[in-house]
């Protein structure tokens, strides 16, 4: 048997950070959504889908959505479905911060007094403590404590409720917002109460006030560009995603990541690139995780392929199934299990690489032969061996001894085996200094296997042997001058080498002396 070892796993680690953008999430799915599950372990294994919103959900552009489909989609990726208790609670809160907002005394501002205003408004009511891995917007909302994600996709909904143009903007450390007013772009930072137009002269008549809330690092604003509404709101399930995977809770982390990239697949963009990768990642750290049983691993692998015709094949998923599908196939091969190793294998042969493809069948092939040939003394091994290579090569007569449950090895790993299986019975004749009946039987595994160059080495083995024997007994004797014993000796060689130049010059010695 050879000596397979397992392929080394592609583990990606997660890290939580604070109120930022993580990069390493998972997959998609949702609390009223159905969850396609594997009925052994329904609270182990992930869902494979995302969330599936009414047509009429969102509005038709797929980038700006209006004050109430930000804010509801925010509580859904939080969490918290606006049709629970403290959804419907949310809804209530929400109405009363669009009625302030849309009031008399709104409307008389000038817009960017409104969007100071919104701010100001919310940190006066609702915004108390920031908290670098409060992420959700119902959270924010009841218990005042936020982060940069939360306060700026509140605001953002506050701000379009007072009929403001606002947009998010993101980088890879950091979440805040951008108002337009009169074609001129003001920042938002949503971090303290201060943060509209940072750098104006409020802002630096109240630094010592700022100072009491969560300053930015100016680090965490490289990179920024704007994002839609969907990434924004994509943001909060994905750092819910990470706080899950951290924990290793993928039956969480998974759905809510995967929710994250099903809204915004679709703009094939930056983010929606990132999120697909995130969410492969949160893919091969779960198949990572360690299995409790053969049976486990077969499971997780059955829901890998579900994920695999849902999704679509990525890069980072394709080494994630060949290394995995042929992990599995290996710990059959060393426990001699060819019906689970043949099911894994036609269930990822369309998903895994062509170079997996050619390990993985050489792994099945070493299978199927030690399967079939389990037990065999080695001439039945090697007549059955024989058999099947005949069968390959439409010479067989007795078809009819081929099991009926065999599967076509390749004649190449047939005839491999076959010289193999001779090698051991040769081998083992030639400990025991048979060379004689060793070279009878390599003339058989040669006219079985005439191309092979190894078997015709070891018949020569036991030929020279075989003569060295004939010619050192003959010699024992003719120095003894037993003349007739020695041509005895030489005589009986000849029947059996008739053509050996050293066996005719030793008889032609011989007779000479005689």
């Amino acid at each position: 048997m050879k000596n397979h070892s397992l392929k080394g796993s592609y583990f990606s680690p997660q890290f939580y950070l604070p109120c930022k953008i993580r990069t390493f999430f998972l997959f998609l799915l949702i609390f009223f959504i159905p969850l396609k599950l594997f009925a052994q372990n329904p609270s182990f294994y992930p869902g494979v889908s995302g969330q599936t919103f009414p047509q009429d959900y969102f509005s038709t552009c797929p980038e700006k959505l209006t004050a109430d489909e930000l804010f509801q989609l925010s509580l859904i990726l939080s969490e918290c479905p606006p049709e629970s208790e403290e959804g419907k609670e949310c809804l209530i809160i929400f109405e009363k911060i669009k009625s302030e907002v849309t009031s008399e005394e709104y409307n008389k501002m000038q817009t960017e007094e409104k969007g100071k205003a919104v701010l100001k408004l919310l940190y006066r009511d609702y915004l108390k403590k920031y908290n670098y891995a409060q992420t959700k917007i119902n959270t924010a909302l009841k218990e005042g404590t936020y982060n940069c994600v939360s306060s700026a996709i509140l605001y953002m909904a506050a701000a379009k409720a007072a009929g403001l143009e606002v947009y998010g903007q993101k980088t890879t450390e950091h979440a805040f917002c951008t108002v337009y007013i009169d074609k001129k772009t003001i920042d938002v930072e949503t971090t303290n109460p201060y943060g509209f137009n940072p750098g104006s002269k409020e802002a630096i008549e109240n630094e010592d006030r700022i100072k009491g809330y969560y300053i930015v690092p100016k680090k965490n604003y490289v990179n920024r560009h704007q994002a839609t509404d969907k990434v924004m709101c994509g943001l909060i399930s994905a750092n819910l995603a990470s706080y899950y995977s951290n924990k290793n809770n993928f039956f969480d982390s998974i759905p809510l990541e995967a929710l994250r990239y099903e809204i915004i697949k679709n703009e094939k963009s930056a983010d929606s690139d990132e999120a697909r990768k995130d969410l492969d990642t949160l893919v091969g750290n779960y198949m990572n995780l360690k299995n409790e049983s053969n049976q486990m691993f077969m499971e997780k692998l059955n829901w890998l392929c579900d994920y695999i015709n849902y999704w679509g094949m990525a890069p980072y998923v394709q080494k994630v199934a060949d290394t995995h599908s042929y992990n599995y196939i290996l710990l059959c091969y060393n426990s001699g299990d060819i019906i689970n190793a043949l099911d894994c294998y036609n269930k990822f042969k369309n998903m895994i690489s062509a170079s997996q493809i050619s390990s993985t069948a050489d792994l099945l092939t070493e299978l199927e032969l030690q399967t079939l040939t389990k037990d065999m003394q080695p001439e039945e091994k090697i007549n059955f061996l024989y058999e099947l290579l005949k069968n390959e090569t439409g010479e067989s007569e007795n078809s009819s001894e081929i099991p009926q449950n065999y599967i076509m090895i390749p004649q190449k790993k047939l005839a491999a085996a076959l010289e193999n299986a001779w090698a051991g019975k040769l081998n083992a004749l030639m400990r025991e200094n048979s060379f004689e009946k060793g070279y009878e039987e390599a003339e058989i595994a040669i006219s079985q296997l005439p191309q092979s160059a190894n078997l015709k080495q070891m018949k020569n083995a036991f030929y020279n042997n075989s003569i060295t024997i004939i010619h050192n007994n003959f010699a024992r004797e003719y120095n003894k001058k037993n003349y007739e014993e020695a041509r005895k000796i030489i005589e009986e060689g000849l029947k059996k080498f008739p053509a050996d130049k050293k066996l005719n010059s030793d008889l032609k010695t011989v007779t000479q002396a005689m």
